[in-house]
């Protein structure tokens, strides 16, 4: 939601003097109609840019999901109990993996970094470990 509502490309109000600021410069997009063009001719819509986008987070899932599975479904990795790692854990971690590289990829979108989407992206990543250790807590399975 932060990065729908809250990054953007350019300045709202340019002022190149950041003195004060003239009618003219307020309307900076309406003075610049090239800033408009990138949604004419579909640069950022269109089948080939959205095949673009899923091709590149089926990449992503595809190597979190064989690099976890790698390295916790080993022969002779066992839980402290004597039993093997199931797919619970394996599932958690591939869950936490996705949320980390989500928040990561996001923040490196972000167009301008004014300390709120960072904080808002850390803050995410924390909510994940908390409410996984909130869920240990509950004994629900012998």
């Amino acid at each position: 939601m932060y990065f729908a509502l809250f990054d953007f490309e350019y300045e709202k109000d340019y002022n190149p003097t950041k003195g004060e600021k003239k009618l003219s410069e307020k309307l900076y997009f309406m003075r610049n109609p090239n800033l408009y063009r990138i949604g004419i001719e579909y640069q950022c819509f269109g089948i080939p840019h959205f095949l673009k986008w899923v091709l590149y987070g089926l990449t992503h899932a595809f190597s979190i999901y064989m690099f976890c599975f790698h390295l916790l479904l080993q022969p002779g990795q066992q839980l402290s109990g004597g039993k093997d790692i199931g797919f619970w854990v394996v599932g958690h971690v591939v869950y936490g993996a996705c949320v980390m590289v989500a928040n990561l990829t996001l923040m490196f979108k972000f167009n301008n970094y004014t300390g709120w989407g960072e904080i808002l992206c850390f803050a995410s990543m924390l909510c994940f470990f908390t409410f996984y250790f909130l869920e240990n807590l509950f004994r629900m399975f012998p």
